[in-house]
């Protein structure tokens, strides 16, 4: 087959899914991780486990369960005899702790999860497995007939996680923490006496910076709170005899953060600020504290000595690039016992989520799979690093995909690509994230436009006061760096200024609306799951906090700020036109949003379409309406930037 100007059907996009979770067995002989495809008959994703035999030459994959049983968070046992796993059956109603053996095929039943289950994690001894579910005891307002079952009472129907533990011999689940608390985190003290977790005081979104980190003795249940409020995600020592964990900054959404440590009974507290960007912790060895930190473009893995708190990087920029993708639950990297091998999924300029082993020691890379083909057959262009400076003499820096087939001596149009956050940041490999599905970048670069990336304002990776840069002026100042950027290439020649687009999903959705209605640079935007009015937004929104942080304050207090920085304050002046894709359940960003810039845009004759999807929240995620989503993008694309009548 001819792949030269061979541009991947929509479809192919959807199903280019990527792995997750790989977790290296203690004693290095397996791996364990999650592979995702699509079920299109019914409009699903399905992740199943797979297992790397490392021992064989080459390593051998195998599938170990049908896709039609649910798995999740495995985890090994400190033998690495079993694997630990949530489980749920299609013959069962409830889901199940299940134990596996993969080198003999035994499988137990360990016992019913009866409020659910995740992050299994077994005592150093193996006895035990600890996990977080919801409580038996959490409250909750029995139906009456005055109160009926299909109702709630707004901020008092939370079901609070709770710590629970499970003897493997025995089989009977324990609840641990009875506290009027919502778990987040946690982590075995190495002698199994005790565990350190993190709690919020609800799961309420806007009390998120208000974790702090408590100590449970499991011989008799006492709970003690060891920090102040905003610190998260405790590890202990490999001798028990201190604790880590995250401390936010201040603010907590805006500043960068950094590591506490202090002993196991909360005293001579550390702080520690190994770089002025955000730091990733992974975990704390006898040789070091493992962490990551984003650095521009790159998240490059360090190893930290804990007294002195001197680092060396673990992993080179070669191929440039080097990054592993930011992940709600973690960071995608687990350790042997012995801390020789870290496993991961690795993206650089040249690797596509690639599951790879890194020897400590040595710093080699060892890539065990081959997925970066299906990139190499679509022949996407490779992605390059691009800095400027933007009116106020600031650098910046953005990532540059240029067309197939380019000419400098050619203009082209230009998509600009909006990351969200607005503290995330756009890393240089190619299909790293979700803003390389949404905008449908591989069939823009093949149809003859240049994609550029810009870590504006605001973004992570680029130091404290750089992150701090946009408070106050949301959109504002992205939007002069975004600008700034299509400056310098229009005069390079390489990119015809009346043929420039913007997407983005989130806070990139609310800088393509801001961008419509703001500024006469554009021919053609696309909000998805985007905020249009920040007073609107704030009331209807499950998290304000933040809102408040970057506006100081909120709309009462200063209305101003929130007006000026909405996309529907500049609709009299309007003129692009504006594609507004919108979840009809998203909280995050409520679907009131997208129908404010929508009728606003309409009723002052700006060509304007709005596609809801009934059963999405904030973002996509089903295959079927991910797939209409990407079409609807690229078919405005061409229409405002090609001027191609689309069917």
């Amino acid at each position: 087959m001819e792949y030269k100007n061979f541009t991947p059907p929509v479809k192919q996009l959807v199903e280019l899914c990527e792995p997750s979770d790989p977790q290296i067995s203690p004693d290095g002989r397996m791996i364990v991780y999650m592979e995702r495809s699509v079920d299109w008959e019914n409009n699903r994703y399905l992740d199943t486990p797979w297992l790397v035999d490392l021992n064989a030459s080459p390593p051998k994959f195998r599938k170990l369960f049908d896709v039609s049983v649910g798995i999740w968070s495995y985890r090994w046992s400190p033998d690495g005899q079993w694997l630990a796993f949530g489980c749920q059956k299609p013959e069962s109603e409830q889901p199940t702790l299940e134990l596996f053996n993969p080198t003999t095929g035994a499988q137990r039943t360990i016992c019913a999860l009866i409020t659910g289950g995740y992050g299994f994690t077994w005592s150093p001894d193996g006895t035990q497995i600890a996990y977080m579910a919801g409580g038996i005891t959490a409250s909750t307002e029995e139906p009456s007939e005055a109160h009926p079952a299909n109702a709630y009472v707004m901020d008092q129907h939370w079901e609070k996680t709770q710590l629970w533990s499970v003897a493997i011999n025995d089989g009977q689940p324990e609840q641990i923490t009875h506290e009027d608390l919502h778990i987040t985190g946690f982590d075995w003290h190495p002698d199994g006496s005790m565990i350190a977790f993190s709690a919020v005081p609800t799961p309420d979104e806007n009390v998120w910076d208000q974790c702090r980190i408590y100590t449970v003795t499991l011989s008799d249940g006492e709970i003690i709170a060891i920090t102040a409020r905003g610190c998260q995600k405790p590890q202990f020592s490999p001798n028990g005899k201190q604790l880590m964990f995250k401390q936010l900054g201040n603010p907590s959404f805006i500043d960068v953060s950094s590591i506490g440590i202090m002993k196991s009974d909360g005293s001579q507290l550390r702080t520690i600020q190994p770089f002025d960007n955000e730091v990733y912790l992974l975990q704390w060895r006898k040789e070091g504290i493992y962490l990551m930190a984003i650095e521009g473009v790159t998240t490059p893995i360090y190893r930290m000595h804990p007294e002195t708190a001197q680092v060396e990087r673990l992993t080179a920029d070669d191929p440039p690039g080097f990054a592993i993708p930011e992940g709600w639950i973690g960071w995608g990297c687990s350790f042997t016992a012995d801390g020789s091998q870290i496993a991961f999924l690795r993206y650089d300029r040249d690797h596509f989520a690639e599951l790879t082993l890194l020897d400590t020691t040595t710093r080699q890379q060892t890539v065990l799979t081959h997925r970066t083909q299906k990139l190499k057959d679509w022949h996407l262009p490779k992605p390059e690093l691009i800095r400027w400076q933007n009116a106020e003499g600031i650098e910046i820096e953005g990532v540059l995909v240029k067309p197939m087939d380019f000419k400098e001596s050619t203009p082209c149009p230009l998509v600009i690509a909006a990351h969200g956050g607005p503290t995330h940041t756009s890393m240089l490999p190619a299909m790293i994230d979700g803003d390389w599905w949404y905008g449908g970048l591989p069939q823009m670069l093949h149809k003859g436009a240049m994609v550029l990336f810009v870590n504006y304002r605001g973004s992570n990776g680029y130091g404290a006061d750089f992150q701090k840069a946009n408070v106050l002026t949301l959109g504002i100042a992205e939007l002069e760096d975004i600008v700034s950027g299509i400056d310098t290439l229009v005069s390079k020649g390489w990119v015809d200024r009346e043929r420039v687009g913007i997407f983005g999903i989130s806070h990139g959705g609310y800088l393509a609306a801001f961008a419509a209605t703001y500024s006469e640079r554009f021919q053609a935007a696309v909000m998805i799951s985007g905020i249009s009015d920040w007073s609107l937004n704030y009331y209807m929104t499950d998290t304000r906090v933040w809102m408040q942080q970057y506006l100081h304050g909120a709309p009462w207090e200063t209305p101003e700020t929130y007006r000026a920085v909405s996309p529907v304050s500049y609709l009299s002046k309007a003129k692009t036109p504006l594609l507004i894709q919108h979840g009809e359940r998203d909280n995050r960003a409520p679907i009131a949003n997208a129908h404010a810039i929508y009728r606003g845009l309409r009723d002052n004759g700006i060509p304007v379409r709005l596609v809801v999807y009934p059963e999405q929240g904030h973002g996509i995620g089903s295959p079927v309406e991910f797939q209409r989503c990407i079409e609807e993008t690229c078919n405005w694309f061409t229409k405002w930037l090609w001027e191609e009548t689309i069917s």
